[in-house]
């Protein structure tokens, strides 16, 4: 039985290694990304042009790829890459009530955690920004507008209603009138007063304006 103990332990360390490693990969390019990307105060500043637009960074295409598929980022592959990060962190962070220790394995779990929300929010400014440019061209047709508010607007608002179920699982006070749905901004407002889930709080205001066509 040690001997089993032995080898479970040896591939549960592979797999949080690996892990590990992954998140480190996708902190570094998303928050690349958000250096590249206008910064939202710049495009909700009234002094901007159309002139002064930079080169969009995503393509206006929805469908996630098939892995190995080369092509430019778009809106398809940073939506699909922030669900996969929701499913990482409801497995990584299971939100479950248990007594605080400081063993090794809490330790990398909680900086996995770190990392997710990291890169969650990464991909979350770069998909505000760039949806948010991409409403101000006025050389993208009316019809891609729409389709992109609509599309967009579907994906973050099902990625973070899942960030509310996930964190409101681990608060432990929370009345049955929370559990009923989104659209009470002010349930989904009180889970994410957490100082670390500002940012989402600030995404969800954001899709309710971007769906507002």
């Amino acid at each position: 039985s040690s001997g089993i103990n032995a080898e479970y332990g040896s591939v549960s360390g592979e797999k949080e290694d690996t892990t590990t490693q992954v998140l480190s990969m996708l902190s570094n390019l998303t928050a690349m990304l958000r250096v590249m990307t206008p910064t939202i105060l710049s495009l909700l500043s009234e002094k901007i042009g159309i002139q002064c637009l930079p080169a969009p960074l995503l393509a206006l295409n929805f469908t996630t790829p098939p892995l190995g598929t080369e092509g430019p980022p778009s809106y398809g592959i940073l939506t699909g890459c922030l669900r996969g990060c929701l499913t990482l962190l409801q497995r990584v962070d299971p939100c479950k009530s248990a007594t605080p220790t400081k063993s090794d394995s809490e330790l990398t779990i909680a900086g996995q955690k770190s990392q997710i929300i990291f890169v969650m929010e990464n991909i979350l400014y770069v998909l505000m920004s760039q949806s948010q440019q991409a409403v101000l061209d006025t050389n993208l047709e009316q019809s891609d507008v729409y389709h992109l508010r609509r599309e967009l607007g579907i994906e973050l608002k099902t990625v973070l209603e899942g960030v509310h179920r996930h964190f409101r699982k681990g608060s432990s006070s929370h009345s049955p009138r929370m559990d009923r749905t989104l659209s009470c901004s002010s349930s989904y407002g009180n889970i994410l007063e957490q100082s670390h889930l500002s940012f989402f709080k600030l995404g969800y205001q954001f899709v309710n304006s971007l769906l507002q066509v």
